[in-house]
């Protein structure tokens, strides 16, 4: 019996070194980060009149210096062009909101890079993040 029990587990083992793990493709992998907590991006548009709010926000570890840049970018022959820029920075949680307006018929999107740095200005970590909307 403690044979068949050893060379149960021997064959378990062996099936389950070789055996390939199937990732679903189709699956937004979630990023990795060692310093940032959540960053996020949104975008909306007042269908009347295109006003449009972009926000984005970085939240790191306590303490760290955290930097954000929010883009609103228009999709023109399928390549993102920025349309405006704003920045901010701060320690820990950064916000930054843009306001403007923009003409129907394109793909907008907020796009979002945020920064974390280390106390001589170097950038220690960086993600982006985006969300996009179609004003019609």
């Amino acid at each position: 019996m403690k044979r068949y029990v050893c060379l149960f587990s021997l064959m378990f083992l062996c099936i389950s070194l070789f055996t390939p793990v199937i990732a679903n493709a189709e699956e937004n992998p979630v990023p990795y980060y060692t310093v940032i907590d959540a960053l996020s991006a949104d975008i909306s548009i007042d269908e009347q009149t295109g006003k449009t709010t972009c926000t984005g926000s970085i939240l790191a570890k306590s303490g760290t210096a955290v930097s954000i840049t929010v883009e609103l970018q228009k999709l023109v022959n399928d390549r993102w062009q920025i349309i405006e820029t704003w920045e901010n920075s701060r320690t820990t949680y950064v916000a930054c909101t843009g306001k403007t307006t923009v003409e129907p018929g394109f793909r907008y999107r907020t796009y979002v890079v945020g920064y974390t740095m280390d106390g001589n200005g170097s950038i220690t970590e960086s993600g982006h993040t985006s969300k996009a909307y179609y004003y019609g």
